[in-house]
Order: structure tokens, then sequence, then C-alpha cells
């Protein structure tokens, strides 16, 4: 069996409320703990995203990242972060953590631990879920597209 120190980024997001005791946190696993080599995106994937959220009633457009922690405990700038969170017909959960650049979309982290799994075994699980999210909107129950406040 294989041992690591997982890497992760801490991500909080305001809650319903503004006081901070009812923020949330999740744990995105860094990517370059999953992957070969870190995945970058073609910009048309949030273009794609943002076209589903405009057209289909389970894709939500969110403003609640509040704070973002690197795995080196660095705070970091909101301004091109975005997250995507997802629930499927099975009730299975997707998180990943992006950085939008002008050129492409960099995959700086997986949720929850289950994916992170699954991916590791096997990137065309990364693959074929962010594909199904584009091109599959009735496989999903929700999927929200997540921006700093």
């Amino acid at each position: 069996m294989v041992f690591f120190v997982k890497r992760v980024w801490k991500i909080t997001f305001e809650s319903a409320t503004p006081a901070a005791e009812d923020d949330f946190e999740l744990e995105f696993v860094d990517a370059e703990d999953i992957f070969v080599e870190r995945p970058a995106l073609k910009t048309v994937v949030m273009d794609m995203f943002n076209k589903n959220v405009k057209s289909y009633d389970n894709y939500h457009e969110v403003r609640n990242i509040k704070e973002i922690t690197s795995p080196d405990l660095t705070k970091v700038p909101l301004d091109n972060i975005v997250t995507v969170l997802a629930i499927d017909k099975d009730n299975l959960r997707f998180g990943f953590l992006f950085r939008v650049w002008d050129e492409l979309i960099e995959v700086l982290g997986l949720w929850p631990d289950v994916l992170v799994e699954a991916v590791r075994d096997s990137e065309n699980i990364f693959w074929g879920a962010l594909g199904q999210m584009l091109e599959n909107p009735d496989n999903w129950i929700r999927v929200d597209v997540v921006r700093p406040l």
C-alpha cells in the first residue's frame, strides 16, 4: 500500500447568511497528486459551462467563493478561480477546481476523495465526467459553476 501526504486546496464558501460561523470549506486534492501531468483545458470549456447555465434549469452560477488557501498554505487571489460542483443522477458528487487564464484553463484540484481515487486509477474518469457535464445535461441533478463573491 502506498501512502502519501495529501496536498490540498482549501476553499471557503460563503453560506446563505453573511455570518462567518456558518461558512463551509471543501478540500480539493492538488491535481499534481492525481494526474501524470496536470491537465490544461481550452477556454471553450468555460464557454460551454456558461452556455449550459443559461440554457438548463439544473445548471447554476453561484457567487460564494470567499477564500482559497493553496497547498503551500498561502492565500490565493480569487479573480480567476472557478469551481464546478455537481451531483449526477446516481447521486455521485464531483468537484473541479480551475484557474482560468486567457488562453487555457488549468485544473488545480478535484473533490471528493472518492473521485480523486477513481481518477488516480483511470484519468479517463475525469475526462468522461467533464464531457458529460458539458454535453449531457440530463445526466445531472445539479451543476454549480461557482465563482468568487
